[in-house]
């Protein structure tokens, strides 16, 4: 048999007159046989004199006499040790070991504590020695099952981030595992003998909560039990959610009943706690999106049907001041249009008017807009660096965002101030993004930040700035919706936007807009020259359009832009117009019409029974179409959304009909 070679627990006692001192023969050793433990007695030259049956069991030496035979004969190869041990004892000194690790040739291990002493049969030279074993495998496996499974919950403590706690209230003391205190964020030494004694760790209203449901815990009646979420402030970081789950233990019955012991664990659930509230603000935003998506819908169709007929009118009037006072209520429509398309900003959805922006250029062209919003006595400065990347999105939006950040600033100085705009490239990688907070990610970025020298906010306030409807604007002059639908517009880029405030020193408000890296299409809409309409040559357009003013309004623009304009109040109209032969080079639709076809079914329809037709899209609620996103038929018609000034209505319709085979652009009489 195999052997632990390590000597250790071994003991041994030199020789004494108050050694073991037996007589020899059968009936001196018959006492041995009824042993309640393992022994065996031997002679100098090792042969045994007597022994237990316990002896005989322990190690399966079967039900034979054994007295006379030769341990060795019997137990084969021993270690080296034992051998040593019997010429120890031989001589007159006791050895013992508490545990020894035995490998049995069958690959069996077995544990052995064991004793080999002396005896003597009068003064001078043991007449052999005697040997003592007890077999301790089972409580070795025991233990050594116990130390393994201490091993794997501090493992699955580790990595679930839970720790556990006992604090024994008789004697008022506690103690807190390591990870426990990892946790709470105390040193390992730290030993808070009562949940009081977290006090200085915890948030005011975290604590007294725990207070409240650690004294209905502990009354007499109570079933004990303690489960409450803790709040850890950060200190300048993120802060930390705890759940402690506990249950009291109890002592005597009736009105003698009292709670000895509070037993439990620490989870931490920050993760968890994160994602909640991240969903729950995703929900408000859902709910607030449906309205806005509802509300701008109608707005938008009576905002086409104000802004048609505006355009027309200025068309016939020679009157200068009329002129300017009809062009004065055309901007606001307009102005109202860029409110709607906020509103519509709140449904999350990805814009459908994305162009590849040049930073750079888009804050020059946005700084009279800027410095009319903030007025006269706060000083506006915008600097951009030079080589910035470009980036997608919707100039609206982004236009839109500008100018929440900047009004909010206006209103954080009150007394006049200073206001910069910078923007710069950044690349994060996974360490500093982590840094940065669980909204941010790794990537390229274009950086816009507006700095204000104003009132700034407290932690708790900047928490909450981008929740829907949190204000602390008085009434009448705020929504609430600004920083959200700010918030909404990078979120739908995978972009991300981080705010710095402290009180007294003013406001920082970065929006990280990802790098584009495809190819530039959609460049930002024409200014100026390039802004004048495109007039058609006679082409035969269809216009279908449930809502009666819009679509008779629509009519009057396609004529004066130069187009034979034939008109149907739904899509089932449409087709049946289609079927009669009508020589119509573009169909253009409304989305969204009652009826079993949409804007969408009827261009479906369009392409498959008439492939060299043109075909528009257009709709009030952009989320109708953002939410079908998935049809292949929206990856090759564009949609025009209302709002539109006339100008942008020649140029769609111009591209539409340039995208047909050119053999149909033939002039039409």
């Amino acid at each position: 048999m195999d052997d632990d070679p390590d000597p250790g627990h071994e003991g041994k006692t030199p020789a004494s007159g108050h050694l073991p001192r037996l007589e020899s023969g059968p009936q001196a050793f018959a006492f041995i046989e009824q042993a309640p433990v393992a022994m065996a007695v031997l002679d100098r030259q090792m042969r045994y004199l007597a022994y237990s049956r316990r002896w005989a069991e322990s190690h399966g030496l079967g039900d034979g006499d054994l007295r006379g035979r030769c341990h060795y004969e019997l137990f084969g190869a021993l270690p080296e040790r034992w051998h040593h041990a019997h010429e120890l004892a031989l001589s007159g000194e006791s050895v013992a070991r508490a545990e020894d690790r035995i490998v049995h040739p069958d690959g069996r291990v077995q544990w052995l504590g064991w004793e080999v002493q002396p005896w003597y049969d009068g003064p001078g030279v043991p007449g052999g020695v005697t040997i003592c074993t007890q077999d301790i495998t089972d409580s070795k496996r025991t233990e050594h099952w116990l130390r393994e499974s201490e091993a794997r919950l501090r493992l699955a403590a580790q990595a679930a981030q839970f720790g556990m706690f006992d604090i024994d209230l008789a004697a008022g003391t506690g103690h807190w595992s390591k990870e426990a205190l990892a946790l709470l964020g105390l040193p390992e030494d730290a030993r808070p003998d009562t949940l009081e004694d977290l006090k200085p760790i915890l948030d005011p209203d975290s604590l007294k909560g725990l207070r409240a449901v650690l004294r209905d815990a502990l009354r007499p009646g109570s079933p004990g039990r303690l489960v409450r979420q803790l709040r850890l402030p950060g200190g300048g970081g993120e802060d930390r959610w705890l759940q402690f789950h506990g249950q009291v233990t109890f002592a005597g019955k009736g009105v003698h009943r009292k709670a000895k012991r509070i037993r439990g664990m620490v989870l931490d659930i920050s993760d968890t706690r994160r994602m909640e509230q991240r969903l729950s603000r995703s929900e408000r935003l859902e709910t607030v999106g449906r309205l806005a998506s509802g509300i701008a819908h109608d707005s938008n169709n009576l905002l086409t049907v104000i802004l048609s007929n505006l355009e027309l009118a200025l068309a016939r009037i020679d009157d200068a001041e009329a002129q300017r006072m009809i062009g004065t209520a055309v901007n606001a429509a307009e102005v109202n249009a860029g409110f709607n398309r906020r509103l519509l900003s709140l449904t999350c959805t990805r814009s459908d008017t994305a162009a590849v922006l040049r930073i750079g250029a888009h804050l020059g062209a946005m700084q009279p807009l800027l410095s009319h919003a903030i007025g006269d006595r706060i000083t506006l400065t915008i600097a951009p660096e030079d080589g910035l990347w470009p980036v997608r999105a919707d100039p609206g939006d982004l236009d839109s965002a500008l100018l929440n950040l900047a009004l909010n600033a206006h209103d954080a100085m009150q007394d006049g101030g200073a206001l910069s705009v910078t923007a710069r490239n950044v690349a994060l990688d996974a360490r500093h993004a982590a840094r940065m907070g669980p909204q941010a990610r790794e990537g390229d970025f274009v950086c816009i930040e507006m700095r204000d020298s104003g009132t700034g906010m407290s932690d708790e306030v900047a928490a909450q700035a981008m929740e829907p409807f949190f204000t602390t604007k008085p009434k009448g002059r705020g929504t609430g919706l600004g920083l959200t639908s700010t918030a909404s517009f990078v979120s739908r880029l995978d972009g991300f936007m981080r705010i710095d405030s402290d009180p007294g020193k003013g406001t920082q408000v970065a929006l990280f807009l990802p790098r584009d890296t495809g190819e530039a299409q959609g460049e930002e809409p024409a200014t100026g020259a390039e802004a004048e309409p495109m007039h058609g040559h006679g082409e035969v357009v269809l216009l279908v359009e449930d809502n009666r003013d819009v679509r008779e309004a629509g009519l009057k623009r396609l004529e004066i832009l130069g187009y034979v304009a034939i008109e149907a109040r739904d899509a089932t109209e449409a087709l049946a117009v289609l079927a009669r032969g009508e020589p119509v080079d573009l169909v253009f639709s409304d989305f969204a019409m009652p009826g079993p076809e949409s804007g969408l079914s009827l261009v479906q329809r369009v392409r498959r029974d008439y492939p060299d037709m043109a075909v528009l899209l257009t709709t009030a609620d952009s989320t109708q179409i953002l939410r079908k996103n998935a049809d292949e038929t929206l990856e090759t018609v564009e949609i025009l959304p209302k709002p539109h000034p006339i100008s942008n209505l020649a140029r769609a319709l111009r591209r539409a009909l340039d995208r047909r085979d050119p053999s149909r652009d033939r002039p039409r009489r």
